[in-house]
């Protein structure tokens, strides 16, 4: 199946200077699929993963260190996974205190679903607390169709989304939205993309 490798560089400035990829230990990588990793370094080190489909994907963790040192066992986020629906690709606040994912696979597999897959958001007042029960984004980042794969930028108040929503020019194509810097309101953005005034 498919597994997570780890790569390394000695100047953080240099994109083109990454050594060759190493495969991570038996602690990540099984005989089935495990992808989609996002590294947390806030609170020693996570680094979150799917695995799946046994039957649905659902969403691990594991404590690593910035060197790729696994230090534990995975686990799976049970307080963030469904049962009932794939649960897929997330993303974590740079203080570990917000994680955002995928889930569904059809309309209604996931209740708060409103399209074929939504993106969901979950909570924690620290990093040693557990995740909140996942609350669906709702409008206008999710849709009708495929919303996946959500990146949240440094400071938390963009977010940048994969989806299958009328208007792409694709098959699957990038979106943006922007939140005010205290969370409370969605900024809406002109024909380039830049905050309207």
């Amino acid at each position: 199946g498919q597994d997570i490798y780890i790569s390394f560089r000695e100047d953080l400035t240099d994109d083109f200077g990454w050594g060759p990829p190493v495969k991570l230990g038996p602690e990540v990588n099984t005989p089935g699929n495990d992808h989609s990793p996002a590294f947390l370094q806030a609170g020693g080190g996570e680094l979150y993963f799917n695995r799946g489909p046994t039957p649905l994907t659902q969403i691990w963790v594991v404590p690593m260190s910035r060197d790729g040192l696994i230090l534990g066992e995975a686990r799976p986020v049970s307080e963030v996974n469904s049962p009932t629906a794939n649960n897929g690709a997330v993303t974590v606040r740079r203080d570990g205190r917000e994680l955002i994912l995928w889930s569904g696979g059809a309309a209604g597999e996931r209740p708060g679903t409103i399209g074929l897959a939504d993106l969901f958001v979950s909570t924690r007042q620290s990093v040693n607390h557990p995740w909140s029960e996942p609350v669906g984004m709702g409008r206008p980042v999710n849709s009708e169709a495929g919303d996946l794969e959500a990146t949240l930028s440094a400071d938390g108040r963009s977010v940048v989304i994969s989806s299958l929503r009328p208007g792409r020019s694709g098959r699957q194509d990038l979106w943006m939205s922007v939140r005010s810097p205290d969370g409370s309101a969605r900024v809406e953005l002109d024909a380039e993309g830049c905050p309207a005034p």
